[in-house]
């Protein structure tokens, strides 16, 4: 996508690999191209596998990548992936969740690769709540990596839950207690649901999510407690109403962003340091829209991107804003670019390169309401 929105007519491909169906949620820059990770189901059985595509720079499927571009992987029948983190080796830690015989429902799950998309030996590691678990967002921390996961759902009510482990994926005895840190402080009445991760200048992770409704982001410590100098307890409030936090990044002054919905609009907050809200917009593009990912261009713009509904109609979307969050009028139409494939489409991530080119993976041929993290259904992994 170029700087002004026009998408470059050049640019991308559309993937057809599994026998029955392909889903991309997330992807990483790659040298100078791009890595795409997801998943495909398998027909007859309905099983499911890890999927990593490797891209060149055009948006091309780069055959020197595995196996004609494409590795499918997993230790389990059903392994459901959705977030790729970068590495300082230049390999990527991937998470989502995957079913384990002997367990409570789904169990978290990570894994490691190398540049060239191999599975590191005995980085499969999976984390059980007891319950129903998934994950949504995976990052390299200075003494290992940290999963932003959620817990329950099948018999007890959802959980905000980040995972701390050390550079070989086993639970990090340091953070939380015993490699977890789980619900929020106090606990809400209602489900609580991490969403996102960030690193700030010093150190503090960045969580955002959901907690009874209101969309949240939580500072933590590198020991894995809550920061009790950001929000109230640990955790601030974005002044979005009904709604989630599907992103959030760090901005180069330490303020932080959050973005996903409000009220089933895309909204966009910005916070202080302290966890105080700068501001918050509601952006009503459609009758109903929600941004998945959000990331920063150069010259200090926003652009974010996701699922946007008319009607009958479903297609993907990007929206850039201004530094306050007005919508730019320089790009697409009052800020808005809207994508048809074809088909119900989403737009779930997107990267931006140094020259502010912006690349983003979705899907055609999702039916139903916008999704959450971890419940797009995608039917082809489309980069732009």
């Amino acid at each position: 996508m170029e700087a002004r929105g026009v998408l470059s007519p050049t640019f991308g491909q559309q993937v057809t690999n599994g026998t029955m169906d392909e889903r991309a949620f997330d992807l990483e820059h790659r040298g100078s191209g791009y890595v795409t990770f997801g998943l495909q189901h398998i027909a007859p059985s309905g099983h499911a596998q890890w999927e990593l595509i490797g891209w060149t720079a055009a948006g091309k499927i780069d055959p020197t990548f595995q196996t004609n571009g494409i590795t499918d992987f997993g230790p389990t029948t059903l392994d459901y992936g959705y977030a790729i983190g970068a590495r300082s080796d230049g390999g990527y830690l991937l998470t989502g969740d995957a079913t384990y015989a002997g367990v409570n429902g789904d169990d978290v799950q990570i894994a490691s690769v190398d540049a060239s998309g191999v599975v590191m030996t005995g980085s499969f590691k999976h984390f059980d709540s007891n319950d129903r678990d998934t994950s949504s967002a995976i990052m390299q921390t200075p003494g290992g990596a940290v999963v932003c996961a959620t817990a329950g759902g099948q018999t007890v009510k959802r959980d905000f839950w980040l995972i701390g482990t050390d550079a070989s994926g086993a639970l990090d005895g340091a953070f939380g207690i015993g490699g977890y840190l789980f619900g929020l402080n106090p606990p809400s009445p209602g489900d609580d649901r991490c969403f996102d991760l960030a690193l700030d200048a010093n150190g503090l992770i960045l969580a955002s999510g959901v907690s009874n409704g209101a969309a949240i982001v939580a500072r933590v410590l590198p020991n894995g407690t809550y920061d009790a100098a950001f929000g109230t307890n640990g955790v601030a409030t974005s002044a979005m109403n009904a709604a989630d936090a599907f992103g959030v990044l760090v901005l180069p002054d330490g303020n932080i962003i959050a973005a996903g919905d409000d009220q089933m609009q895309a909204g966009i907050a910005e916070l202080d340091p302290s966890g105080t809200v700068m501001w918050a917009h509601r952006y009503p593009l459609g009758d109903t829209n929600v941004i998945l990912d959000i990331q920063r261009q150069p010259n200090g713009k926003l652009v974010a991107v996701g699922q946007i509904t008319t009607g009958a109609t479903t297609d993907a979307f990007a929206l850039r804003v201004l530094p306050d969050g007005t919508p730019d009028a320089t790009f697409g139409t009052n800020g808005v670019v809207t994508i048809d494939f074809g088909a119900n489409d989403v737009l779930n991530a997107l990267r931006i390169d140094a020259s502010g080119l912006v690349v983003a993976v979705g899907r055609r041929g999702h039916r139903g309401s916008p999704p959450g993290p971890g419940r797009h259904r995608v039917k082809v992994g489309t980069s732009l």
